[in-house]
């Protein structure tokens, strides 16, 4: 798996030590807070010891401003280990038997550098993808709470605009489930839908991904989330050669 890259004044590369790991979860700690962390005071959850963790960190000064997860799944085996398996039935995107790399965990310190550091980490997946010959990205956004109703106009518009085509949707595997079309508004305001939407979510659908038809309520995270996938034949073309223009790699 690429090791690190340089784009602009960030630079994004893979943990490599413990103390690393530490600064990732303390970081994800203030975005996602689990009734029972296996260590406190961090987002630690059993299938971090399964994943890469990715750090994005200013230059000069190395202070951390990103992080993520990210696995290599082979197989439908590797993915109902992985953290999108426990919750949704997968097993329609390996029917071609290709490889899919999953992503998750991904938090932004810095509110002014969201999108520069969203551009990064979208060319580190790309790049790592390509090199592992990784057709498919996956992963969960989720939505703060669980009250579904409160996003109706957001699932009013990935029931009518996102939902996936159905030989891949993933099939439901969770009590806590919401389809989005008996949640979602009629009539919804597209304006609100965004609004509503979470950011990764919108970086996702900006690249052409698509999403399930349902919603999971995780009720000891605190939120509602929702299976992703961006298929890497989909990324508008433009787009992907502007995220494959990478200033450095290390």
């Amino acid at each position: 798996m690429l090791q690190q890259l340089h784009i602009g004044q960030l630079s994004v590369r893979l943990a490599a030590s413990i103390e690393d790991r530490q600064k990732s979860a303390s970081l994800r700690s203030r975005f996602f807070v689990p009734k029972a962390s296996e260590v406190p005071n961090r987002d630690w959850d059993r299938f971090d010891q399964e994943f890469d963790h990715i750090l994005v960190e200013t230059m000069p000064g190395s202070a951390l401003v990103a992080t993520m997860r990210v696995k290599i799944l082979k197989n439908i085996t590797d993915a109902a280990k992985g953290y999108s398996g426990s919750f949704y039935d997968i097993s329609p995107i390996f029917s071609s038997n290709e490889k899919v790399m999953e992503i998750g965990r991904l938090c932004v310190a810095e509110r002014q550098l969201v999108p520069d550091v969203m551009r990064a980490l979208w060319a580190f997946v790309v790049l790592c993808g390509e090199d592992a010959g990784c057709t498919t990205v996956i992963g969960c956004t989720s939505f703060r709470g669980t009250k579904t109703t409160e996003y109706a106009h957001a699932f009013g518009y990935l029931a009518k605009f996102a939902t996936g085509p159905k030989a891949l949707v993933p099939k439901i595997s969770s009590s806590n489930y919401a389809l989005f079309r008996t949640v979602g508004a009629s009539e919804f305001d597209r304006k609100k839908a965004m609004q509503q939407m979470p950011a990764l979510l919108r970086s996702y659908l900006n690249l052409g991904a698509w999403v399930g038809d349902h919603a999971v309520i995780d009720f000891d995270m605190g939120t509602i989330h929702v299976f992703t996938a961006l298929e890497m034949t989909r990324i508008p073309p433009l787009k992907l050669r502007r995220l494959r223009k990478v200033y450095s790699i290390g």
